[in-house]
């Protein structure tokens, strides 16, 4: 796949997200992984995380069963990055990069094996990214990504799964049941995870969406989300979290120089 070398990697970085920067007077190519920045400085290097994490997701996070789908996804990603809504998939990143590690304690639920920062710290980014970044296109569809976590909280299963067009996870089906699977720390914990897997697939999809273009059409039908999926689920929602995983570490590691 291209973008193997550093070199192709720093072109395609600069021609995607060049605007952004400029439009707060920073260097596209300046190095912003330190602890001084300003806050557009900030923001931006959010971006640049976000940008990391989308090339690990054309690596290894296409959200198809399909392998062929996964290899054309891919390759489509990394050579339409910088164009047309490609900056957009990267700025939706850039949104659901400290949402979704806010929501698991840091550390993507146990994830990520390594030095984390705190909720708070991770709120403090979100802020930062979305009031110089702010999404128009896809705020709502983060939004939606949130609707496991509001199970918790409402014990309302989604509206698909109580017309039972998705399975739906094992907390919702005891809720469906008339259980109160708050009794079962299990079942609790269970659902904290599918919660964030639910996101990520969400955040992965529109990102992709934005980020093919028109390309996106060519592999529609074999594009799923773990919640569609009755056979294979586990090994998918495994292999999109640890592509998470792997592309979310320039952010951790920039969150934790930011705090010093």
């Amino acid at each position: 796949m291209a973008l193997r070398s550093k070199g192709s990697t720093d072109d395609a970085r600069l021609r995607t997200i060049k605007h952004l920067a400029l439009q707060y007077d920073l260097e596209p190519e300046g190095d912003y992984a330190r602890p001084d920045n300003s806050p557009p400085a900030r923001a931006f290097q959010i971006i640049n995380c976000a940008f990391d994490l989308a090339v690990e997701i054309a690596r290894s996070g296409i959200p198809s069963t399909d392998r062929r789908a996964q290899k054309r996804g891919g390759k489509w990603m990394i050579e339409n990055m910088h164009l047309q809504s490609g900056p957009d998939g990267v700025m939706l990143l850039a949104h659901a990069l400290p949402t979704v590690l806010a929501r698991t304690g840091g550390d993507l639920g146990g994830a990520i094996d390594r030095p984390t920062s705190s909720v708070e710290q991770h709120e403090k980014m979100l802020a930062t990214v979305a009031d110089f970044y702010p999404l128009t296109l896809d705020a709502q569809h983060l939004k939606d990504g949130l609707a496991e976590y509001a199970v918790i909280k409402d014990h309302e299963p989604r509206a698909v799964v109580a017309a039972g067009k998705e399975e739906g996870s094992a907390y919702s089906r005891a809720l469906l049941r008339g259980e109160d699977p708050d009794q079962d720390p299990a079942l609790v914990a269970e659902q904290k995870r599918w919660a964030r897997d639910f996101y990520i697939g969400i955040a992965i999809r529109w990102a992709c969406l934005r980020i093919l273009g028109a390309d996106y059409e060519k592999l529609a039908t074999k594009m799923v989300t773990m919640a569609e999926l009755r056979e294979g689920r586990d090994e998918f929602r495994e292999r999109l979290l640890d592509s998470w995983a792997r592309g979310s570490r320039t952010y951790i590691e920039f969150v934790l120089l930011d705090q010093k």
